[in-house]
């Protein structure tokens, strides 16, 4: 059982549980007639979710592009470019 939350699955339980508290907690002050704390709940609880799950997941994540000198990005290494086209004969058409 311990194996089962571990690393990133640990964190991802915890965000699913604050998210599923927020809701539960947000909707509760809404129906006893705290709009403006509801309100106060609602952006720092999801707020949290969005920055936790950032922090967690996407800031780890290499977003650069090749750096240097890399030629035209849009040209391609193979040579399959450079094939000469197939014209149809009478037995293709």
């Amino acid at each position: 059982m311990n194996e089962l939350f571990t690393g990133k699955r640990r964190y991802a339980v915890l965000l699913v549980v604050v998210f599923v508290l927020t809701g539960i907690v947000e909707n509760y002050l809404v129906s006893i007639g705290y709009g403006t704390l509801a309100t106060i709940v609602f952006i720092l609880g999801y707020g949290h979710v969005v920055i936790g799950a950032w922090y967690i997941w996407l800031r780890p994540l290499e977003m650069t592009g090749p750096v240097g000198d890399a030629g035209n990005i849009w040209d391609s290494d193979d040579d399959s470019d450079n094939q000469p086209e197939k014209t149809p004969t009478s037995t293709e058409e």
